[in-house]
């Protein structure tokens, strides 16, 4: 994080809010879900507020999950994810666990293309094909 969320940014502040490689953000998910953030208690509140994300249109699109209603165990999933959004970018991290075969994986997905072309459609659903893969692997037991 580079500084807080606003809605006009100043000239002299960074063009955007945050910034992180797949790896950074990979290990930041592994040290969420370890309880290494900070201690155990802290990394549980910071997974209770990532649960309550209801942006479930790239990787977490194939749980099958409620958007508004999924911080519990629902479908056999549970998931806590943080998504981003911009013109030229599409970023969704998190863990989901599988509850019969006990298996959970952390991922971080991101996506970015030059301004002023528009593959959406094309980066969401190669985003939810790597879902896919994942709830394959969850599933299998």
């Amino acid at each position: 994080m580079r500084d807080r969320v606003r809605l006009n940014r100043p000239v002299d502040d960074a063009l955007t809010l945050s910034s992180g490689t797949a790896a950074e953000l990979c290990e930041l998910v592994r040290r969420i879900e370890a309880g290494e953030i900070h201690n155990a208690d802290v990394s549980a509140q910071i997974r209770e507020w990532l649960a309550v994300n209801t942006d479930l249109s790239m990787v977490a699109q194939c749980f099958g999950l409620d958007p508004l209603a999924h911080t519990e165990l629902d479908n056999g999933f549970q998931l806590w994810n943080k998504t981003g959004t911009i013109s030229d970018a599409r970023i969704d991290i998190g863990c989901v666990r599988h509850d019969r075969s006990r298996r959970s994986i952390g991922y971080a997905v991101l996506a970015n293309w030059p301004l002023g072309t528009d593959p959406r459609d094309e980066v969401l659903g190669s985003m939810r094909s790597i879902g896919l893969g994942i709830r394959e692997y969850l599933e299998r037991i």
